[in-house]
């Protein structure tokens, strides 16, 4: 008979509910973060989506801020197609003109 050595309890993957009830957001920007690749790190197995509670609260670390002015977003060092200036939002061409209507800039 062989022995398998001890392991540590595996610690459960977080849910996309869970996750958004942890950190306070909706599951629909859940979705969006992923989409767009801002929110933590995320595991698919086949149409599951799960997280790592360790991703995620390093992703939570990476934003926390002392300050209001206290900005710590990296540059982006890949210059956008076209020579355009990157977004420093990360928003799309489409979704600023979109939030610029909704605000009711021209």
């Amino acid at each position: 008979m062989t022995k398998h050595p001890v392991t540590e309890p595996r610690i459960p993957l977080a849910t996309p509910r869970e996750y958004c009830d942890h950190v306070g957001i909706t599951l629909s920007q859940a979705a969006q973060m992923r989409y767009l690749g801002t929110g933590p790190e995320f595991i698919k197995i086949g149409r599951r989506v799960r997280y790592r509670w360790e991703a995620i609260e390093v992703w939570l670390e990476e934003r926390t801020r002392k300050s209001t002015g206290d900005d710590r977003r990296p540059a982006s060092t890949t210059p956008p197609a076209g020579g355009a200036k990157p977004d420093p939002w990360g928003l799309t061409r489409t979704s600023r003109r979109r939030a610029n209507r909704r605000a009711g800039v021209a």
